[in-house]
């Protein structure tokens, strides 16, 4: 059986990718994970304290995830990017993250919880930087791509992917092609 605070992370995770932030409660979340609401107490003061750990808990799964599925099988460059493009399609489809950015003004958090909130995407993402540069380099190996002479290069690469995943699965652009090849020639030219 799982330990209960993993029952708590995963019955929160998935309440928030459901509904949202708004509304949950700590009844909510012990009824998700089949275990008594003074169970939770045990583990957290408060619902906010669900939310950070589980903010934490769930970033550092699809960071995971993430390396794993765009490094996997040592990929060629091509299919390292285009595996990062699926890996943040699955990431922007949950809509956890987005709920954990935008719910958190709602519920009232205040400035000190929202730059706690801040700090541990923050400390993710530096991870998926590491990510982005072990696919470069796949890339430089390969002569595809060249080392960055800019230090903001793979921040750049990792906002056009995840930006432009984004806005397409939330049909802000409806561009009628395959992003696959297209992000793979920007990131060609970007780090050449």
């Amino acid at each position: 059986m799982k330990n209960k605070k993993q029952l708590i992370m995963n019955a929160a995770m998935s309440l928030i990718e459901k509904n949202g932030i708004a509304g949950l409660t700590v009844s909510d979340i012990a009824n998700e994970a089949k275990i008594g609401k003074g169970t939770v107490y045990e583990y957290f003061k408060c619902k906010e304290d669900i939310f950070y750990e589980a903010m934490e808990y769930g970033l550092e799964l699809c960071v995971k995830d993430l390396e794993k599925k765009a490094l996997a099988n040592h990929p060629d460059h091509r299919k390292a990017v285009y595996n990062f493009i699926d890996s943040a399609v699955e990431i922007i489809k949950s809509q956890v993250f987005l709920s954990f950015s935008t719910d958190s003004k709602i519920c009232g958090f205040d400035k000190d919880s929202f730059e706690k909130l801040r700090n541990t995407v923050q400390k993710h993402y530096v991870t998926i930087l590491g990510i982005c540069e072990k696919i470069n380099q796949i890339g430089i190996e390969e002569g595809a791509t060249k080392k960055p002479s800019y230090p903001l290069t793979h921040f750049i690469f990792s906002n056009m992917i995840f930006s432009t995943v984004m806005q397409s699965v939330n049909g802000t652009i409806q561009i009628g092609i395959d992003l696959k090849p297209y992000l793979y020639e920007m990131t060609v030219k970007l780090y050449s």
